[in-house]
């Protein structure tokens, strides 16, 4: 008798603990799939550009980007430029194209791309934008890359102060889950590309539906040696957990305005850096209604000459 009551308690404990590991694993998989659309799961989404810049509309402010009097160069991706990461999905997207102000008579920018090996050449010459002027797919399954020329035409020297810019912006229409990544700037004819850098959090879905918030840091045109970007933030609200899909660099304790945390690193051209921040709950901004504008506002990007410091 006293063999059997063993024999019970001892399944009975198996039994038990069974039953504690499966609600650890179920929990952990609430938390992972289920309450929060958690990065590490659920957001190997990608659909990036080189100089263009999130938007939250076709037509709200936009980047500028100088570029080369001749053409410039503007491609979009697939997949994480970092680690090689891609969609196995295909996306498909409009591309929209139009000059900030009507060009002189005679004078359109050309906007070009390679359709079935095929060069297809459009000219542009207004502020008309009712329409794309294209439709582009990336295939998924592997890393791919759409690239376009915008090219002004204008020669070496030229006086180029006053000269319209041409606005692209590029819109997911397939699948639909990321049509509101939209991205675009405004490629402004200087006579040399310049460098500048942006940043901007992935504003798809709603704020509440996340635990943790991907941030973007791009920059494109030449850099010098002596560049370096300073990333800030106000590490109350949010707490930096990686930098490009590794281990961030360690952060230096400040105190300028909201902002009490920064890392620096060497610039580099046409380069983007993703961060992923998790929301900090222990402060009092996250127990109301939240919107993607105040979490931008915890965080800036910009690039400085380490001379100046």
């Amino acid at each position: 008798m006293k063999k059997t009551k063993k024999i019970f308690f001892i399944l009975f404990m198996v039994c038990l603990l069974l039953t504690a590991t499966t609600a650890i694993v179920a929990e952990a998989a609430y938390f992972a799939r289920g309450k929060f659309k958690d990065v590490f799961v659920n957001k190997q989404e990608y659909f990036s550009a080189d100089i263009l810049y999130s938007l939250s509309s076709i037509d709200s402010e936009k980047e500028k980007v100088g570029s080369p009097a001749t053409e410039q160069n503007i491609s979009v991706y697939n997949h994480d430029v970092h680690t090689g990461d891609f969609n196995a999905f295909d996306v498909t997207f409009d591309v929209y194209v139009w000059s900030e102000s009507d060009l002189p008579e005679g004078k359109a920018y050309v906007f070009s791309y390679y359709e079935n090996g095929v060069a297809k050449k459009i000219a542009i010459s207004t502020t008309d934008h009712a329409s794309p002027i294209a439709s582009r797919t990336l295939i998924g399954g592997k890393s791919s890359t759409e690239t376009f020329t915008v090219s002004f035409g204008y020669e070496e020297g030229e006086d180029l102060n006053g000269v319209p810019g041409l606005n692209v912006v590029v819109v997911p229409t397939y699948p639909e889950r990321l049509s509101s990544v939209i991205l675009g700037s405004t490629i402004t004819p200087t006579g040399a590309e310049s460098f500048s850098v942006s940043g901007s959090f992935d504003t798809s879905g709603k704020v509440e539906d996340y635990a943790a918030f991907t941030y973007q840091v791009r920059a494109s045109g030449p850099v010098s040696s002596d560049v370096k970007i300073v990333l800030r933030w106000n590490a109350n609200a949010l707490t930096l957990m990686t930098q490009n899909k590794g281990f961030p660099s360690p952060a230096e304790e400040i105190q300028e305005g909201i902002y009490n945390r920064k890392i620096e690193w060497k610039a580099k051209n046409n380069d983007t850096d993703v961060f992923v921040f998790f929301r900090n709950t222990k402060n009092e901004m996250w127990n109301g209604e939240v919107y993607w504008s105040a979490i931008a506002g915890q965080v800036s990007v910009e690039y400085v000459e380490e001379a100046q410091e």
